[in-house]
């Protein structure tokens, strides 16, 4: 029973953790901030990065006609095509959509700095969570070990436990 549960296990993390095919687009645009869209389904806006997963034995990659629109109204198109990736495991590359002759550039950069400035903040704020999240299980181990503090109900615990191993805890009434 253990062999074949060992089986199992091994079948299911090959699955998950195998070496599947991915080839991976990024779409551009110039200026930054175009909505993308494929196949009518919309993305989001550009740079943006799409996973496509891909057969053992496919060599090409059957893309949809896509569009690129920025606020002012500007768009671009490419039609259906065919990309070839040969027998790569994890590859990539990029699309850029040029912005044509229209109207209200300003607009456009003007939307491209405020995209600029949303990921800058979801990158600090990414990264804030991440600290926070390491100090927090930075915190508490298996192993006995706590390093918070607080309250809980009429007494204090926390404070001062350290040593690995054996957790010393004090109560105050």
């Amino acid at each position: 029973m253990r062999k074949l549960s060992l089986t199992f296990v091994l079948m299911l993390s090959l699955s998950f953790f195998g070496c599947s095919r991915v080839h991976k687009i990024t779409y551009l645009s110039d200026p930054p901030g175009a909505i993308i869209s494929c196949d009518g389904k919309r993305i989001g806006y550009a740079p943006i990065t799409v996973s496509y997963k891909l057969k053992d034995s496919q060599k090409e990659l059957e893309l949809s006609a896509c569009t690129a629109k920025w606020v002012s109204g500007a768009k671009s198109q490419v039609k259906e095509r065919v990309l070839p990736i040969g027998n790569r495991i994890n590859s990539k590359s990029n699309y850029l959509f040029q912005r044509p002759e229209h109207p209200d550039y300003e607009k456009d950069e003007t939307f491209a700095l405020e995209q600029k400035k949303v990921r800058s903040m979801e990158r600090a704020n990414e990264a804030a969570i991440q600290a926070q999240e390491a100090d927090y299980n930075g915190g508490y181990y298996d192993d006995g070990y706590y390093g918070g503090g607080g309250c809980y109900g009429e007494g204090h615990y926390g404070g001062n436990f350290s040593g690995r191993g054996a957790a010393r805890m004090t109560v105050h009434h």
